[in-house]
């Protein structure tokens, strides 16, 4: 998938182009089945649904994982990052609002191992 996101919460905006990869399953089911669990009742139940909607897995692989960003964050930083297969950020490029370049790589946790410039 690749998609074009803008996105502005009282002026903090966040923009950017993702590719993505997607199951690979109708899509009306998917839209069908989020739709179930939307109409359901707030409270534990409607949670427990959607936790195990956005965990469900088709071939070993997850239903949605972000790969590529590109954009521009609400810091007003630009923005590269890479992700693996389930999604999760493995390298950050970025160069901040006051110009200040960074490159960070992160564990499967999330976990920054490696950082330049550092700190």
């Amino acid at each position: 998938m690749l998609y074009l996101t803008y996105n502005d919460d009282n002026g903090r905006r966040r923009m950017g182009l993702t590719v993505a990869d997607r199951a690979d399953v109708p899509i009306m089911d998917l839209v069908a089945k989020m739709d179930s669990v939307r109409a359901m009742p707030d409270g534990p139940a409607k949670q427990t649904a959607m936790q195990q909607l956005q965990a469900t897995r088709v071939n070993g692989a997850p239903l949605f994982a972000e790969r590529v960003y590109v954009g521009r964050n609400v810091a007003k930083a630009a923005l590269l990052r890479l992700s693996d297969g389930e999604g999760r950020p493995r390298v950050v490029i970025q160069v901040d609002s006051t110009g200040a370049p960074s490159l960070e790589f992160l564990d499967e946790a999330g976990k920054v191992i490696s950082r330049l410039p550092a700190r």
